[in-house]
C-alpha cells in the first residue's frame, strides 16, 4: 500500500489546478495510529489545511501535534485505543494543498478526485466527517446531522469539527463510540 500512497502523493504534488496556492507544498493524509494496514478502521476527514498553522514549519503533517485540531483528534484516538488498541486511523483533508482561504470551496471540488482515490485506496471501514462544510461537500444533501449515511458502502458520520466554538466536539463522544461499535460503560 505504501507504493500506492507515494504514487498518489506525487500526482497531487504535480497538480496545477489551483492558481491561488499559497505555496507548492501539499499536505497528504497520514496514519494517525501506530499501524498502517491495507484496511483502515476509521478515516477522519477535515476540510483544508490552514496556511497559518503550517507556514514556516519544517515538519508539515496533517492533524499534527502543533495543530489545535490535531491535538483534539489525538485525544479522541487515545480514547478509541482503550476500547480497540489496534484500531488503524487515518487523517486527511478534502483540500490537499495550502491554499488561501478564499479559494477553499473551489479547491475542494478540484481535489475531489484525489480524495476519492485516497479513500478507495485505503478502503476505510468508517469515515468521520469533521464539520458541516466537509459533510455537505462530501455527501451533498444526502445526510442528516448525527445520523449515519452510507457512501460507496462505507458508513459516514457527520460530526462536529474539533475547532467549532460550540465546544461540542468532546461533549457528544457517545455518538462517536456508538458509530464505532464500542460499548462505553
Amino acid at each position: 500500500m505504501k507504493n500506492k500512497i507515494q504514487i498518489l502523493e506525487k500526482q497531487i504534488a504535480e497538480c496545477n489546478q489551483c492558481s491561488e496556492k499559497s505555496n507548492n507544498s501539499i499536505l497528504f493524509g497520514r496514519s494517525l495510529s501506530e499501524r498502517l494496514t491495507d484496511n483502515i478502521d476509521v478515516l477522519f476527514l477535515g476540510m483544508a489545511p490552514k496556511p497559518e498553522t503550517y507556514d514556516n514549519r519544517i515538519e508539515r503533517i496533517i492533524f499534527g501535534p502543533y495543530s489545535p485540531t490535531g491535538k483534539k483528534i489525538a485525544r479522541i484516538i487515545e480514547e478509541f485505543n482503550s476500547f480497540a488498541p489496534n484500531m488503524a486511523c487515518w487523517g486527511t483533508n478534502c483540500v490537499k494543498c495550502n491554499i488561501v482561504e478564499e479559494g477553499i470551496l473551489d479547491a475542494m471540488a478540484k481535489c475531489r478526485k484525489y480524495l476519492i482515490d485516497e479513500i478507495k485506496m485505503l478502503n476505510p471501514k468508517r469515515i468521520i466527517l469533521l464539520g458541516k462544510n466537509v459533510t455537505e461537500r462530501f455527501l451533498g444533501d444526502k445526510f442528516i446531522a448525527g445520523q449515519i449515511t452510507i457512501w460507496e458502502n462505507i458508513p459516514c458520520l457527520h460530526y462536529y469539527h474539533p475547532m467549532e466554538r460550540t465546544g461540542r466536539f468532546g461533549k457528544n463522544k457517545e455518538l462517536l463510540f456508538e458509530f464505532l461499535g464500542f460499548n462505553k460503560k
